[in-house]
C-alpha cells in the first residue's frame, strides 16, 4: 500500500477502536450501577455529539468510519490471501465488504446527527420501523440472526484459533508487548463474539415467535445482565472494551503488507 492509503488505513482503526471502547466502559459502567444508557453504536454517536467540541468529535468519527470502511472494501478488492481454499477466500472476501457497508451507514447516521439530531434520529426510526414492520419482518430477522451466528462463530474462531497475529506482527514488539497484544486480540475477539452470538439467538427468538423488534448491543448486554447476573455481563464488557483497545493497537502495529 501507498503512505496515504496506510494512514487512512491506520486512522480507520483507531476510530474502531474507540467506538467499541467506549460501548464496553459505558456497559461495564451500567454493570456496576454507574449508568443506564444505550449501549450500541448509536449511543456512541449521541454521546459524542453532547460533548464539548462535539460537532468536531463527530466529524472525526465520521471521517475514521469512512477511512475504515475504505481500508475493508480495498481489502475486498486486492488483498492476497494466504489460504488456498477459494470458497472461504469467497466468504472472507463477502464479509469485508458488508462489514464496509455496515460502517459506511454508521458514518451516514453520524454525519446525520451532525447536520440535524433531530432530522437523524426520525430518519433512523422511520427506516428501523418501515422494516420492522414490513410483512417480511420474520423472515428478515431470522436472516440477520442466521447471518450474526454465522459472524459469532467466525469471531470466536477468529480468537480460538488468534488468526489476528498475522495482522499486527511487526519488528518493534519484544517480550509483554507481544504477548499483551495477542492476549487483548484473543480476549477482544471472544467477548464480541459472544456479545454478536446473543444478538444472533434475539433476533431469531423475536423471527421465530413473530415478536419482531430491533435489537442491538445494549440488547445483548441487557439479556447477558438479566440471565447470568451483572459480575459476568461486566466481565464481557470489559472484553468488548478491550477489543477496542486491540484495535487502537492494530493502528498502530497492525501489517498492511497483505494488500499490494
Amino acid at each position: 500500500m501507498t503512505t496515504k492509503k496506510e494512514k487512512f488505513a491506520r486512522f480507520g482503526f483507531a476510530t474502531k477502536g474507540v467506538v467499541h471502547l467506549l460501548i464496553g466502559i459505558a456497559a461495564a459502567m451500567t454493570a456496576v450501577g454507574f449508568r443506564n444508557d444505550k449501549l450500541n453504536m448509536q449511543g456512541v454517536i449521541e454521546f459524542l455529539a453532547d460533548q464539548i467540541f462535539g460537532k468536531l468529535l463527530l466529524l472525526t468519527l465520521v471521517v475514521g468510519l469512512c477511512c475504515y470502511t475504505f481500508w475493508l472494501w480495498y481489502k475486498t478488492a486486492y488483498a492476497n490471501f494466504k489460504s488456498d481454499n477459494k470458497f472461504e477466500i469467497l466468504v472472507t472476501r463477502i464479509s469485508l465488504f458488508f462489514g464496509g457497508l455496515f460502517y459506511l451507514l454508521l458514518a451516514f447516521s453520524a454525519a446525520l446527527v451532525l447536520i440535524d439530531a433531530s432530522r437523524a434520529g426520525q430518519s433512523n426510526s422511520k427506516l428501523i420501523n418501515s422494516i420492522l414492520g414490513s410483512k417480511h419482518a420474520q423472515i428478515i430477522a431470522i436472516i440477520i440472526g442466521v447471518g450474526l451466528l454465522v459472524k459469532a462463530g467466525y469471531q470466536l474462531y477468529f480468537a480460538y484459533q488468534q488468526i489476528f497475529k498475522g495482522d499486527i506482527e511487526s519488528k518493534d514488539q519484544h517480550g509483554n508487548k507481544r504477548y499483551w497484544l495477542h492476549f487483548s486480540g484473543r480476549v477482544g475477539y471472544t467477548a464480541r463474539g459472544i456479545v454478536i452470538g446473543v444478538m444472533a439467538y434475539l433476533f431469531l427468538r423475536s423471527g421465530l415467535t413473530n415478536d419482531v423488534f430491533n435489537v442491538e448491543e445494549s440488547d445483548a448486554f441487557t439479556w447477558l445482565r438479566d440471565v447470568f447476573g451483572v459480575v459476568p455481563m461486566g466481565i464481557i464488557a470489559l472484553g468488548f472494551a478491550v477489543y477496542g483497545f486491540f484495535f487502537l493497537s492494530k493502528s498502530m502495529y497492525s501489517d498492511l503488507d497483505v494488500v499490494n
